[in-house]
């Protein structure tokens, strides 16, 4: 089974986005802040990470960073989750903060999936 882990301090989002990962096929881990999201990657080494930017600890750019600098975690791939920008922002800036792809959360799922995809080789 794929594993995910899925950092976001929004709970109610993360609970029903990591419902619909489950249904998926995904085992999915869930931390709210970076720190926690950092224990997770090193503890569960999942085959991808969805993570914030907006985080009550530090920031998603931080969190990284610190996870490509982790020999154990800096080939997990990792895709932001934004609010912050809208699909329409998305498109005019390229795709990509701090050399991760970032997918806006009002995309549609299936658009997620498909980039999960894309970054896993499926």
């Amino acid at each position: 089974m794929r594993k995910i882990l899925l950092v976001d301090d929004e709970k109610e989002f993360a609970m029903v986005l990591g419902e619909r990962l489950k249904e998926e096929g995904f085992e999915v881990f869930k931390a709210f802040d970076g720190k926690g999201a950092l224990e997770q990657a090193r503890k569960q080494t999942p085959d991808i990470i969805l993570l914030d930017i907006i985080l009550p600890d530090m920031d998603g750019n931080i969190v990284a960073r610190k996870l490509r600098e982790d020999l154990n975690t800096r080939g997990i791939p990792i895709i932001f989750l934004t609010g912050l920008l809208s699909r329409e922002e998305a498109r005019a800036r390229g795709t990509s903060i701090s050399g991760c792809v970032f997918v806006p959360k009002s995309a549609k799922l299936k658009e997620l999936f498909e980039e999960i995809d894309r970054m896993m080789g499926k």
